[in-house]
């Protein structure tokens, strides 16, 4: 088993039980890679903002048409569950 690089080219031996890790030993990604990575936890942070945005100014809406503000609990978890189950499906 072998760590891989940022460049993909040079194989390192695996770390075994009882190795210590020095800071030699890390290998952190630059160029395309870094950039790719940053793009998309960013990419995500966004959307995650504008999916809480939504769902933020939509609540008072659903609470006023079904004329009970004591439920608000179960559209969230309603919301909850069919955003787990899209994700579920894409991770197939």
């Amino acid at each position: 088993m072998c760590r891989s690089s940022s460049d993909g080219d040079q194989k390192l031996p695996a770390l075994k039980q009882g190795d210590k890790l020095t800071p030699q030993d890390i290998i952190y990604s630059s160029g395309l890679r870094l950039a790719l990575l940053l793009r998309s936890i960013f990419t995500g942070m966004i959307l995650v903002s504008l999916d809480r945005l939504i769902v933020s100014t939509a609540i008072p809406q659903i609470t006023n048409q079904f004329n009970s503000a004591g439920d608000i609990g179960w559209s969230g978890t309603a919301y909850l569950f069919g955003v787990w189950k899209a994700v579920h499906r894409l991770q197939r």
